[in-house]
């Protein structure tokens, strides 16, 4: 073939020759541009092929109308056919991708596809032996640079299968082209002028209609129309997806009907999800007669506007939640060509929203019922607000809690028992004769029966033949089973394995309860044993005491030595600081008894009781005591009020100082709001920052070289203050005294 090429190598760039290669430049400058911005999209790559394949088409038809010599025309004419059965293959792959129609494009499709060009090209390689493609060839005497042929079997077979494709391809864009977007539309038409122009010349040709070959006019209008759409319709940059994948992929499900209510098409999903698929002849039902759940919805005076509905289907294990929006239609004119309804399935967001607000639910009850520990250690008004806050998570008709003793529990608190019915009820089970009971005890989890007419591990009696279905979870503390708490309803199926867990929390709450009411008791009893045992040892040491007190004034009138009145005087000081020790553990003792009733108490009578108690030692320090007559009234218990002031005072003369020359003690106070702030002031020692923080702790004492004590006093202050309802403090700095206060409420001024 090359040497039959180089025989005949003359050439004659005519205008014909001008025009394909134009075309030629055009087509692969679209097959370039095309590629470059295909971006993974297969209708762009395959629209680059179709390109490259006009390309090389047109330019081998400019050689053969230019190149001189027949064989050197007919070898090119053969290299042509790459191009032309390549354009043929390349048109109907671009038209089925560019539809939406990938699926087809499978490997085996594409080795289909491929057969007859491969066969064109072996039928016109061996031509010259065979003649099966061309009888004959010849150069045309009028117009010497165009090649007429006779064409055999061959070709005509080549012919028609070229055209079925160009058809087939055509056919696929022209339904496209019924159901698109007008921007579509356009460049589809674009794209469909382009390369049917090169077709009808050649096939005007093949029919006879003209006696010159007006393919590389065609050619040139391609590139032309092409070039534009690329410009003008952004060619490359939009591409449509095809009604039908688009229709028929979607998950929610679309009806449309026309103006009378019938149904004109429907996707999958609509059949799915309304179970009709197994109605072939629904096209054309009324739509009432399909969802009949809303006859309103699809009323004549409501064509013209939107509508939506809501929808739940119950013929399934789960019930289905649907949303109905249906829409007008309407033509070009503004005229109602009919409406399209949409459903959609929110069945997962209904049950997620459902969830969220059975947790939002269960977590305020759970909230409750914590508050309701902090709030009572009464273990019956814990026990029934449980029970309140379970009603709201778990609806039932009736609820108890039932506490073990031994191994019997027994009923300690129900809710939505009748009188009739609870004088039936069994107030105690044996674990043994109770199946459900049982299974708890051993396992510690909760037992769910949802239909208790099946269930093995139910006991029935007459009095809970009603109920239908059962819960109930085992209250623990400390790792045992102390009790349990039921719940029954009339309706089966009421409970499920979710509720058993629910119902699991609250008994956990419920056990905390059991061990908080159980430790308040115990404390409660050993307080008690701890008050008598404090009253007790306080009666003993004080009787013997009593007794060396009586002896040392016995003593006392003795004419004794110095040094015996010094070790006397001694004897009594001591016995006397521990009659004071004794008395203020006493009061520590019965700080503990908090059903002390308060009630208005007047502060200046109060006041002057306690500084009668320490008038020598005022006196023997020259301590002057300024009192606010103007002292409101306080709310609690005389006698503790009174211990207060009369602590701080002491506490107020001892560390005023030896050394100072002006004692003052000032004692104030002032109501701010519902609360009165007392003021114990003086300008004695004052304390260091540090040892502020141990003040009110037992047995401490600071500045020992100054005076004596026991260390109980303070302590004894802000207990008294706390049961009180006020708070306690300390404002000091060394050298400049010190000023304790409290705030108690305010009393009444009647």
């Amino acid at each position: 073939m090359g040497k039959v090429l180089a025989e005949n190598m003359s050439f004659d760039f005519h205008f014909y020759v001008w025009l394909l290669f134009f075309s030629a430049a055009v087509a692969c400058w679209l097959g370039v541009t095309s590629w470059r911005n295909r971006r993974g999209r297969l209708p762009i790559a395959a629209f680059a092929g179709l390109m490259f394949a006009l390309s090389y088409w047109s330019f081998f038809q400019g050689l053969e109308i230019g190149v001189a010599g027949l064989q050197a025309k007919r070898t090119i004419v053969t290299l042509q056919y790459i191009g032309i059965v390549a354009t043929v293959a390349m048109w109907f792959i671009f038209s089925v991708s560019y539809t939406g129609r990938d699926n087809l494009l499978t490997p085996r499709n594409l080795a289909l596809l491929s057969i007859e060009p491969i066969f064109v090209m072996v039928l016109l390689m061996t031509d010259s032996q065979t003649q099966l493609f061309r009888v004959r060839v010849w150069l045309d005497s009028t117009n010497s640079f165009m090649l007429r042929s006779d064409y055999s079997i061959g070709f005509w077979l080549h012919a028609v299968y070229s055209y079925i494709l160009l058809l087939s391809g055509t056919l696929l864009i022209y339904r496209f082209l019924r159901q698109s977007s007008k921007v579509y539309w356009r460049q589809t038409l674009v794209i469909i002028i382009g390369i049917f122009v090169p077709w009808l010349a050649n096939l005007l040709f093949l029919l006879g209609f003209t006696t010159i070959d007006l393919t590389p006019f065609g050619f040139t209008v391609t590139g032309l129309v092409l070039a534009w759409g690329l410009l003008r319709f952004q060619l490359l940059d939009i591409l449509p997806i095809a009604r039908t994948a688009v229709f028929e992929s979607l998950t929610d499900a679309i009806l449309t009907i026309d103006d009378k209510n019938r149904i004109i098409d429907l996707n999958p999903a609509a059949e799915a999800l309304l179970n009709l698929n197994t109605n072939p002849s629904l096209i054309g039902v009324p739509i009432e007669q399909v969802i009949i759940e809303f006859p309103a919805l699809f009323q004549t005076q409501n064509k013209l506007s939107e509508a939506h509905a809501d929808l739940t289907l119950n013929d399934q294990a789960v019930a289905t939640y649907l949303e109905l929006h249906l829409s007008p239609i309407f033509s070009s004119g503004k005229n109602l060509v009919g409406r399209v309804l949409v459903i959609r399935d929110v069945t997962a967001r209904r049950l997620v929203e459902q969830s969220e607000r059975e947790q939002r639910i269960l977590a305020e009850a759970l909230r409750d019922a914590a508050a309701a520990l902090n709030n009572s250690l009464n273990l019956d008004e814990v026990m029934d607000r449980i029970l309140q806050d379970v009603g709201r998570v778990l609806p039932h008709d009736t609820a108890n809690v039932m506490l073990l003793r031994g191994n019997t529990a027994h009923f300690v608190g129900y809710r939505g028992y009748s009188d009739q019915i609870l004088e039936t009820v069994k107030k105690r089970w044996p674990l043994e004769d109770t199946p459900n009971l049982r299974h708890m005890y051993e396992t510690g989890k909760p037992v769910v029966i949802s239909d208790v007419t099946k269930g093995a591990d139910w006991v029935d009696t007459p009095a809970t033949r009603w109920i239908r279905s059962y819960v109930g979870a085992p209250i623990l503390h400390d790792g045992q089973v102390k009790g349990f708490i039921n719940l029954d309803s009339g309706t089966i199926d009421k409970y499920q394995t979710v509720d058993g867990e629910r119902l699991q929390a609250f008994a956990n709450q419920a056990g905390i309860a059991l061990g908080n009411a159980q430790l308040f008791a115990e404390l409660q009893e050993r307080n008690a044993e701890l008050d008598a045992y404090a009253r007790t040892i306080a009666h003993d040491l004080k009787s013997p005491l009593s007794l060396i007190y009586g002896y040392i004034e016995l003593v006392s009138r003795y004419d004794l030595p110095p040094m015996g009145q010094a070790h006397l005087d001694i004897i009594q000081a001591t016995v006397l600081r521990m009659e004071e020790m004794i008395d203020q553990l006493l009061m520590l003792a019965q700080l503990r008894d908090v059903t002390q009733t308060a009630v208005s108490v007047e502060i200046l009578p109060l006041l002057y009781s306690v500084i009668s108690r320490f008038t020598d030692q005022i006196a023997a320090r020259s301590i002057i005591i300024d009192v606010d007559k103007n002292l409101p009234p306080l709310l609690g218990h005389a006698p503790w009020i009174e211990e207060i002031f009369a602590n701080l005072l002491s506490n107020a003369i001892k560390y005023i100082g030896a050394g100072n020359q002006e004692p003052l003690i000032r004692i104030c106070a002032v109501q701010i709001e519902n609360m009165v702030r007392c003021e114990v002031q003086d300008n004695g020692l004052g304390i260091n920052t540090a040892d502020q923080q141990k003040l009110f702790d037992l047995f401490t004492r600071f500045h020992r070289e100054e005076a004596s004590g026991t260390g109980l006093g303070l302590p004894i202050v802000e207990r008294i203050v706390r049961k009180l309802g006020g708070e306690v403090g300390v404002e000091s700095a060394p050298g400049q005294g010190s000023t304790f206060w409290f705030t108690l409420p305010a009393g009444s001024k009647n």
